[in-house]
């Protein structure tokens, strides 16, 4: 019993150690908060060490960026949404049921109760297949979510701007990259922390079962 919890102990530091070593590039911006683990429950940390424990926690804020004047603007037209330049002209026209924002170049993009994909500001689309859910890219990556197995698609993962999958889609939960580094759960549902190369971190599993009411594929 001692030892386990000398381990759980040590486990705690390294991933505190690694935690504190993030957040000195946000330098002192309070308001900017990403996912945590702490005593088994999903939270909030800030540039400061400010942790935020909220049992009704359904979002994570993460870092504003700022937006390029050059990105385009999401219209609504009868329902369907397209894109207009920061002067109001029309660039890719109102035809799919959902689309996000344009980042890095890319939005995502849904056509009536289809799967979503990516899209540039000519309207390409990014890759030749498409996912169960897509999210905005940041810093050159993408998370995305697909149960297709002839993709080889189990889950959560990420791509890159080129298309290319660079962390397989295998894992049951995921947050966006911060500096450098992601959360993600495995399917014994533990916590890791990984790299853009997908690496774990060593010494940063935390076993945690997640609510269905915080994490949902519509966050």
């Amino acid at each position: 019993m001692v030892t386990a919890v000398k381990f759980m102990f040590i486990k705690t530091i390294l991933i505190i150690g690694l935690c504190s070593l993030q957040l000195l590039t946000y330098g002192q911006d309070t308001t900017a908060f990403f996912p945590w683990v702490q005593d088994g429950q999903l939270c909030q940390i800030n540039s400061v060490g400010e942790v935020k424990l909220d049992s009704n926690l359904t979002e994570v804020n993460y870092p504003k960026v700022k937006e390029s004047p050059d990105e385009l603007i999401a219209y609504e037209l009868q329902n369907y949404y397209g894109f207009k330049d920061v002067n109001g002209e029309i660039i890719i026209k109102a035809g799919y049921e959902k689309v996000g924002r344009f980042k890095e170049d890319f939005a995502w993009v849904k056509i009536d109760h289809k799967r979503y994909y990516y899209i540039n500001k000519k309207e390409k689309p990014l890759v030749n297949f498409t996912f169960d859910r897509c999210f905005d890219f940041q810093n050159g990556m993408a998370r995305v979510y697909d149960k297709d197995e002839k993709n080889g698609h189990n889950g959560f993962g990420f791509i890159n701007k080129k298309g290319e999958t660079i962390i397989p889609l295998q894992y049951k939960r995921a947050f966006d990259f911060v500096n450098g580094f992601a959360l993600v759960q495995d399917d014994n549902l533990n916590w890791w922390l990984i790299n853009q190369v997908g690496e774990k971190v060593q010494g940063s599993c935390i076993g945690m079962k997640a609510s269905q009411d915080i994490f949902s594929l519509n966050e």
